[in-house]
């Protein structure tokens, strides 16, 4: 069967299509500009934002994605195009409620970065005779909370799908706060990746020293660090990988930019992680509380806990290095524990996997046969 190729439009039609849209071909000066800025914002989510290049790599990707719907530069945007193409995501490419969060975030992003500096707004007028304004609308990002209520179940472990929600929410609300609400902020969102991607009890998180983090190698952004002390249930003391590159960007981030500001006695002597906004030892009750509202308010229907977050970790991580190497991540005395009580696989994926093997298997002993 030969390849079919799609009939090309009109070149009348299209002349017609880019008319009512506003989307044009962009000229030399406007596309080299345009690269310049969309390095510089991923320059700055990498280096003042303290993600990962995973992340940065996925927030490019979405930006790129309003970039090529939109077709204009970006410091023409309006309100009026952004709004089309995120009904674009939602009614033609049906995304799910955690990656439109993700799109606002990172769009809000992208309009804070060209209007916040006056040296990029001085370089887009003299170059273009305009300014960046605003392109975002208002509306809060929507949670699951306002769609329909599909799969109503009890789980004691998010998805990846989730923690990307939770996460999206309080960068949504960093994006709005100022002052002492935008560090108290930070400091809740170290904390919940701190949880999900290092599986620790709540009370070990309350005690984590700064010193208790070992650092791999010293670089010009920050430490990069290679595991964790903690001291577990029974006293017993265990020493944490740290796995996730996010997790040691994130906290070499919050160590050096955002934890001073809670310290009451900026000495030596304050030697915890983690401070409350008194300045005084984080409780696991507030931790708890700092979890709960989070999840709720970004639309996860089930109460989270930390201990929901450390079964999290578990099921995410034990697929990558194994049951054996996770159960000395989680401090658990024997593996049964880990494996039987904290692991909660996609069953459905599972069978899955079993089907495809199993058919080719039958398919291998056909062809022998036959």
């Amino acid at each position: 069967m030969g390849l079919v190729l799609p009939f090309p439009e009109p070149l009348s039609d299209l002349a017609q299509k880019a008319k009512s849209t506003g989307h044009r071909p962009l000229t030399f000066a406007e596309s080299k500009m345009q690269d310049n800025l969309i390095e510089k914002f991923a320059r700055s989510l990498r280096v003042t934002r303290a993600n990962s290049k995973k992340t940065v790599e996925g927030a490019l990707h979405k930006i790129n994605s309003a970039i090529s719907f939109i077709g204009k530069p970006v410091w023409l945007w309006q309100e009026a195009d952004v709004d089309e193409f995120l009904l674009h995501k939602l009614d033609v490419d049906n995304i799910a409620p955690g990656t439109m969060s993700g799109y606002r975030t990172y769009l809000n992003k992208l309009q804070r970065f060209l209007t916040s500096s006056k040296d990029l707004k001085k370089l887009i007028l003299n170059e273009f005779g305009v300014e960046p304004g605003r392109f975002m609308s208002e509306i809060a990002p929507i949670s699951l909370r306002n769609k329909s209520k599909k799969k109503q179940k009890t789980q004691v472990a998010l998805t990846i799908e989730e923690c990307e929600i939770v996460i999206d929410y309080i960068e949504y609300e960093i994006e709005k706060a100022e002052s002492w609400d935008l560090l108290r902020l930070q400091r809740d969102k170290t904390i919940f990746i701190t949880l999900v991607t290092m599986g620790l009890r709540v009370s070990e998180l309350v005690k984590i020293k700064v010193n208790d983090l070992i650092v791999l190698q010293e670089k010009d952004c920050g430490p990069i660090y290679s595991s964790l002390q903690v001291v577990g249930k029974g006293g017993v003391a265990r020493c944490i990988e740290v796995i996730s590159e996010i997790t040691s960007d994130v906290l070499a981030w919050y160590i050096k930019d955002i934890r001073w500001a809670f310290l009451k006695n900026k000495d030596a002597s304050s030697e915890w992680l983690f401070y409350s906004e008194r300045g005084t030892t984080l409780s696991t009750e507030r931790v708890r509380n700092i979890i709960s509202n989070y999840c709720s308010m970004a639309g996860i229907e089930t109460k989270i806990t930390p201990h929901n977050l450390r079964h999290t970790y578990t099921t995410l991580i034990m697929p990558k290095i194994g049951a054996s190497a996770t159960q000395r991540q989680l401090g658990h005395s024997n593996l049964s524990t880990t494996f039987g009580v904290y692991y909660h696989p996609n069953h459905r994926e599972i069978l899955n996997k079993i089907n495809v093997a199993a058919s080719k298997k039958i398919q291998n002993a056909r062809r022998r046969n036959s």
